[in-house]
């Protein structure tokens, strides 16, 4: 009887935040309208799911008279727009985290960039496949540079 009495809960509390879901996804549309469409979506799940989260942490502290769609909508986008993921650690030492790129203002690019270096890079790593990645990047240079981005121009004599 009670497992029953806490499956009722359960159900009740879905459908009650499905009654708020359209208002949350619509502040999330709003909110990211400037983003690319998949990114968009991205971003709208995640604040759907970060909303729910909130959502049933209130539910169970029982403050279900103070639930509205859009604080916990703007809560949710802030949530996301700092960083913070649901189910996600906020790793600082992974450079691929947006957190960590934020927190220490690293900026993570691309190898291939055509206009610049017109493929040169994809014949150095076809050329050499016994190279390790450090040995694969000192190789990749600009006319006039050395491996490690010295200017070649002038004369270097030990003193």
């Amino acid at each position: 009887m009670i497992a029953l009495a806490k499956e009722e809960t359960s159900v009740d509390r879905n459908q009650t935040f499905e009654v708020l879901l359209p208002k949350i996804q619509q502040q999330a549309h709003i909110a990211f309208r400037h983003e690319l469409d998949e990114r968009r979506q991205e971003l709208v799940a995640e604040v759907t799911a970060n909303a729910f989260i909130a959502y049933v942490r209130l539910v169970e502290r029982d403050l279900e008279g103070i639930i509205y769609a859009t604080p916990l909508a703007q809560y949710a986008i802030r949530q996301v727009r700092s960083g913070r993921r649901v189910g996600c650690k906020m790793n600082v030492n992974d450079v691929t985290s947006p957190y960590a790129r934020r927190a220490k203002d690293i900026a993570v690019e691309s190898l291939y960039r055509p206009q610049e270096l017109h493929g040169e890079w994809e014949e150095m790593l076809v050329e050499d496949r016994k190279a390790g990645p450090a040995e694969t990047a000192a190789s990749v240079t600009t006319p006039g540079t050395h491996p490690i981005g010295v200017t070649t121009t002038g004369s270097c004599s030990p003193s």
